[in-house]
C-alpha cells in the first residue's frame, strides 16, 4: 500500500513540474521579427522603401521600445527612428496577435554602409532583443528618392 501512495505522490510531482515549466514558457513574451521590402507612393512616384515588421506571438502583451538594424553581431547596430504605419511614433503596445510596421527613412540606412548581411531587431520594455533572420541584400538607399 505504501508503494502506491508514494507512486502516486511521484506522479503528482512530476505532473507538476511539467505544468509549472510549461506555463512559464507559454506566459512569456515572444516575438517574430521581419525584416520587408516595399514601396512607399507619392502623387506620381513611387520610391523603394524597407520596414520592420514585428509580431506578437505569445500570450502576452508587450511593449516595444526600440527597433534597429544590427550589422556585425552585436556590436554594431543602427537604432531606428519609429515611425509607425499611422504616422505615429514612440513605443508601441502589442496585444497577443497584434502586429505593427516601422518603416526606415534614407536617413536611417545613409547612416552606415551595410552592404554585408544585417538583422532587423525589437527590443522590449525589459530589454530582451528579438531578431530577424539575416539578410544578405544592399540596404543602401538613395537619400534623394526617399526621405519619410
Amino acid at each position: 500500500m505504501e508503494w502506491v501512495t508514494f507512486g502516486i505522490a511521484v506522479f503528482g510531482a512530476v505532473l507538476s513540474l511539467v505544468n509549472f515549466i510549461t506555463d512559464l514558457v507559454r506566459h512569456r513574451p515572444h516575438l517574430k521579427v521581419y525584416f520587408r521590402r516595399g514601396y512607399k507612393g507619392y502623387p506620381g512616384a513611387l520610391c523603394e522603401t524597407r520596414s520592420i515588421e514585428v509580431v506578437n506571438v505569445g500570450e502576452v502583451a508587450v511593449v516595444v521600445t526600440q527597433f534597429g538594424v544590427r550589422v556585425n553581431r552585436k556590436k554594431d547596430f543602427v537604432p531606428i527612428s519609429a515611425i509607425f504605419e499611422d504616422g505615429s511614433r514612440g513605443h508601441r503596445k502589442l496585444e497577443p496577435g497584434e502586429t505593427c510596421s516601422v518603416f526606415l527613412s534614407s536617413r536611417d540606412c545613409a547612416v552606415r554602409e551595410m552592404s554585408h548581411p544585417v538583422r532587423a531587431f525589437a527590443r522590449i520594455a525589459t530589454h530582451k532583443e528579438f531578431a530577424s533572420k539575416r539578410i544578405k541584400e544592399n540596404l543602401n538607399l538613395v537619400a534623394d528618392k526617399l526621405d519619410i
